[in-house]
């Protein structure tokens, strides 16, 4: 969690009395310096996550099978399917990394459980150890963990 925002210089400000005289001048200045910049800066910690969805990769594919594919290194993998498809594997990644899989249309993609179709370092394990269908307009994280991508419970 990042540290508040330094208060003092809100502190510091004076309200008026009615008369518009005895206040502090809020200006475009003062909002620079006592609003927007402590934000900024809370804001460029955001950036510090171990994702960022603005790294998104868009990821179209017609209706089928798929097997040992390599979407790219970005966190978050926007699937777009043209019909519903089954994704077999991942082309496996070290021990750890984890993506979170978004299905951007009204397709359903299922990921069957260690299916032959893809190698074995590359294959899912779904929740139960059972397939696992991604619903419609919903996301899922999944981990790399000692030779098998791993769909955690949604």
């Amino acid at each position: 969690m990042s540290a508040p925002i330094n208060r003092a210089p809100f502190n510091a400000l004076i309200d008026d009395n009615g008369t518009g005289t005895t206040g502090s001048v809020w200006n475009k200045a003062a909002i620079q310096n006592v609003v927007l910049d402590p934000i900024d800066l809370q804001l460029s910690v955001v950036g510090a996550f171990p994702f960022s969805l603005g790294q998104g990769l868009l990821i179209s594919l017609p209706g089928g099978s798929y097997h040992n594919i390599a979407p790219g290194a970005a966190t978050v993998w926007l699937f777009n399917p043209a019909a519903a498809i089954t994704i077999t594997g991942i082309v496996a990644e070290p021990t750890g990394r984890t993506h979170l899989m978004v299905n951007t249309t009204g397709y359903p993609i299922t990921f069957p459980t260690q299916d032959t179709g893809s190698l074995a370092g590359n294959r899912f394990i779904g929740p139960g150890y059972t397939t696992f269908t991604l619903a419609v307009w919903r996301s899922v994280w999944i981990l790399y963990d000692y030779g098998n991508w791993i769909i955690l419970q949604p």
